[in-house]
């Protein structure tokens, strides 16, 4: 077990890496500029992604090459902060690989399913592949569904993707081996979890199973809402997980045929300050009410393992807001159309 002087070390190492994410005037200076170059520009010179940007040429800065370094620096922060604390650190980073891979395999398939799956190599990020054992550059000249699982034959996600039959021309069943996926990352997440003697396990399965309930209440909505999908196929795809919504409230859930119904179960359960529902779509409330609970862990966890969890996503979170931006400025779409997509202003 990491001694407490350790612990205490990694924790103050988090929260100081903390303190450096993007204030007030960081993002309202992001929003007024006028393009992708200008926003490179000012990330590079004003923030803490600057040692990540400093040797790019920001007047030539393509928007997916500068959110894929700012994607870098998530992996290299969280690989500082694991093996600093070796205890925690090392089955932590195992998470944030395979939180990688699951991400990378669902972005493949959907440019698979879209007939150009060798355009994913455009979008691979390179910095992960140099983490994971997975060969992404093979991975993007696959050409058929048997060519993807004879890929992923020595890896854990073999067993995944061998089940479905997809035959030649035919899209992927990208909704239930997303499902499946996600089951995998999370058993994983709470194997790794129940191994390790580390302080602060009970804190962990809390922030763990809130993000895994969330995703359910947005799998739940999105499958009622827009594909109409029956109970027993919902079930079969969510995650095995709860933290408010009780076993009465999720029946009904399923039961309904009416997603506001869903949005009202939802309410009752959370009851938070933090979360104006009317205000926002599914995606950004259940995002809006897990942001503000990781800020508020992040501030008052005595725990180094906690504070390492909270600043994995809230560092996340802070890199998708830069990328609502950057999209935002690059299509000169006005400020206010787009304020309520960035976390930071909720």
């Amino acid at each position: 077990m990491l001694s407490s002087y350790a612990s205490n070390s990694v924790l103050t190492k988090a929260r100081s890496k903390f303190g450096k994410r993007l204030k007030a005037d960081d993002y309202n200076a992001l929003v007024s500029m006028s393009g992708v170059s200008d926003i490179a520009a000012y990330l590079k010179s004003s923030t803490h992604y600057g040692d990540t940007l400093k040797n790019i040429n920001e007047s030539a800065m393509h928007r997916g090459n500068l959110e894929m370094l700012l994607r870098s620096q998530l992996v290299s922060e969280l690989a500082e902060l694991c093996n600093f604390e070796k205890s925690v650190g090392e089955h932590f980073f195992e998470f944030i690989i395979a939180y990688g891979e699951v991400k990378e395999l669902l972005s493949f398939i959907r440019y698979f399913n879209a007939g150009h799956p060798e355009e994913y190599l455009l979008n691979m990020p390179d910095f992960f592949n140099k983490h994971t054992p997975l060969d992404l550059v093979a991975l993007s000249q696959v050409k058929s569904y048997g060519e993807l699982v004879e890929l992923l034959s020595h890896s854990p996600y073999h067993k995944i993707f061998s089940p479905f039959d997809v035959k030649d021309g035919e899209p992927i069943d990208i909704l239930n081996i997303e499902a499946q996926l996600y089951k995998y990352l999370y058993g994983l997440l709470f194997s790794l979890i129940s191994r390790g003697l580390h302080p602060g396990k009970e804190e962990l399965v809390g922030i763990y199973k809130m993000k895994a309930e969330l995703d359910n209440i947005r799998r739940i909505y999105r499958g009622k809402k827009y594909f109409g999908l029956k109970k027993e196929l919902l079930i079969s795809q969510m995650l095995p997980y709860q933290y408010k919504i009780s076993k009465p409230q999720l029946n009904k859930m399923l039961s309904s045929d009416n997603p506001d119904e869903i949005i009202e179960t939802v309410k009752q359960a959370y009851r938070s300050k933090y979360c104006d529902f009317d205000k926002y779509n599914i995606d950004m409330n259940c995002s809006v009410l897990f942001y503000k609970y990781l800020l508020r862990k992040m501030r008052y966890t005595t725990h180094s393992s906690v504070a390492m969890a909270c600043y994995f996503y809230l560092l996340n979170y802070e890199i998708e807001d830069i990328t609502t931006i950057i999209e935002g400025v690059r299509y000169k779409v006005a400020f206010d159309e787009y304020k309520d997509l960035i976390l930071f202003y909720s």
